[in-house]
């Protein structure tokens, strides 16, 4: 995924490079030439935390916590991929 294309508005999903596996969902709230600002509201539960777990309970709100934050991202890191689920029209936030 090429992240010059993501911009404020933008609805995106972390995926995990290799198995693109969905990993979070969030819509981008802040957006400039450099970076983007992304506000989670979803995770993946099974990936984060697998079912039988005995820690299952204890880190359901950690996780929650941790992985629910607002995150800024480089534009020029490659080390998280992203999938644009729904593109804010040009335009459409003025």
């Amino acid at each position: 995924m090429d992240n010059e294309k993501i911009a404020l508005g933008d609805l995106i999903e972390q995926i995990e490079q290799n198995t693109h596996i969905y990993l979070k969902r969030g819509l981008v709230v802040a957006s400039d030439t450099h970076c983007f600002t992304v506000k989670w509201f979803s995770y993946n539960k099974k990936f984060f935390i697998p079912a039988g777990s005995k820690f299952h309970k204890s880190f359901l709100k950690l996780n929650e916590e941790y992985l629910l934050q607002t995150q800024t991202y480089s534009r020029k890191s490659s080390r998280r991929s992203f999938k644009i689920l729904n593109k804010v029209k040009e335009n459409e936030l003025e």
